[in-house]
C-alpha cells in the first residue's frame, strides 16, 4: 500500500473504527472481525487510489492536490451513503436493514449507492452501459469510476448555484427541485434571492463538509504527480520480496518487464 492508499485507509479507520464496529452488534450473515474489516478497508482504499490517481482520470479539482481532494470527496460520499458496511460493499444489501437504510429498497449498489435504470447502468447517467448490480458489487474500481462520473456531472450542473450546491444532483437528481416550504439564501446564480431549499442540499452539503474535514485532518501526501497509479509497473508483493534474497537479486527482479 503506497502513501496515498495508506492515507485513505487511515481516514476510513477514523470514520468507521474497525475495532469498535466489530465489537458492536452486526447484521446476521455479515459479521466481521476487526482484522477482517481492516483487510477490506485496505482493498477499498487501494481501489479508490487506482481510480482517482490513474493518469487518464479527470479530477474534480485542480491544483497539486486535486486528485487527493477528489479521492476525499468520493470517500466522504461513500461513508455517508454506506458506513463502509460489508453488505453494502459486497452485496446484496441485507434485508435486515430498516427502511431508509436499505439501499433504496435494494435498488442501489456499492459504497456509493449507485442507482440503476431498469436493472443496469446507462451511459448518460453512469458513464458506462449495461453494468448490473452484480457487476458493481463485484468490482470496486468500477463502482468508484461510476461514482466519480456521477459526481462530476453533479458538479458541472450545480456548482454555478454555489459550492455547497455541487452535489445536489447526486443526492436528489436535481440542482434546484424542492418539495420543501423552508427557504434558504441563494448563492451563485441565485445570489441575493430566497429560494425553496433544494431536496438534495442538506445531504450534498453534509458530504462536502465531511470531505473538507478529512482533508484538514492530516497532511496530504503529494503532490499528486508523485503518486500516479501505473498498473503496468506494480510494486512487488511482500511475499515476492522475501523470495528475492540479495540486493543483486532484488535489482534483477525489479528490472524484469
Amino acid at each position: 500500500m503506497n502513501a496515498i492508499a495508506a492515507w485513505l485507509y487511515a481516514l476510513m479507520v477514523y470514520l468507521a473504527p474497525p475495532d469498535k464496529l466489530a465489537a458492536a452488534p452486526q447484521l446476521q450473515g455479515w459479521e466481521e472481525t476487526a482484522s477482517e474489516k481492516q483487510a477490506r478497508y485496505e482493498e477499498i482504499a487501494q481501489a479508490l487510489y487506482h481510480v482517482t490517481y490513474a493518469p487518464e482520470t479527470k479530477s474534480l479539482f485542480g491544483g497539486k492536490h486535486g486528485r487527493a481532494r477528489t479521492a476525499a470527496t468520493l470517500l466522504a460520499i461513500a461513508f455517508m451513503e454506506s458506513g463502509f458496511a460489508k453488505d453494502v460493499d459486497k452485496g446484496p444489501c441485507s434485508k435486515q436493514r430498516p427502511p431508509g437504510m436499505d439501499c433504496d429498497g435494494g435498488q442501489a449498489a456499492g459504497l456509493g449507492q449507485i442507482r440503476l435504470v431498469d436493472g443496469a447502468t446507462i451511459q448518460p447517467i453512469h458513464g458506462v452501459e449495461g453494468k448490473t448490480q452484480k457487476d458493481i458489487f463485484g468490482d470496486r474500481e468500477l463502482m468508484f469510476r461510476i461514482q466519480l462520473f456521477m459526481v462530476t456531472k453533479s458538479f458541472a450542473s450545480c456548482r454555478r448555484y454555489g459550492a455547497d450546491w455541487a452535489l445536489n444532483v447526486y443526492a436528489s437528481g436535481s440542482c434546484t427541485r424542492s418539495k420543501k416550504a423552508q427557504k434558504v439564501p441563494g448563492d451563485g446564480l441565485l445570489k441575493g434571492q430566497l429560494v425553496h431549499e433544494p431536496d438534495g442540499l442538506g445531504a450534498g452539503r453534509a458530504r462536502l463538509m465531511l470531505a473538507r474535514r478529512l482533508l484538514e485532518r492530516s497532511p496530504i501526501p503529494g503532490p499528486d504527480a508523485e503518486y500516479l497509479y501505473r498498473p503496468e509497473a506494480p510494486a512487488p508483493s511482500p511475499d515476492a520480496m522475501r523470495q528475492i534474497g540479495s540486493p543483486t537479486q532484488a535489482a534483477a527482479f525489479l528490472a524484469r518487464p
